[in-house]
C-alpha cells in the first residue's frame, strides 16, 4: 500500500509550534528530546554495568 492514500498525521512538535518561530531554541531542543534521551540511558547503561563490573575485575587483579 502506499501512504500517500492515508493524510498526514503532523508530530506533535509541529502541532505546539506552529505559529510560533522555529528558528528559537526551544524547538530544536524538541526535535532532539528523544535521541537525546536515548544518549543518556546508554550512558547510564554503561555506567551501571562499569561500577558493578568493578569487583569483578578487582577480583581477579587480587
Amino acid at each position: 500500500m502506499e501512504n500517500s492514500t492515508y493524510p498526514q498525521v503532523p508530530i506533535s512538535n509541529d502541532l505546539i509550534f506552529e505559529n510560533r518561530n522555529k528558528t528559537f531554541g526551544a524547538y530544536h531542543l524538541w526535535e532532539e528530546y528523544h535521541r537525546n534521551v536515548e544518549i543518556a540511558l546508554m550512558v547510564c547503561a554503561a555506567f551501571l554495568a562499569f561500577v558493578f563490573m568493578i569487583p569483578v575485575l578487582l577480583s581477579s587483579i587480587v
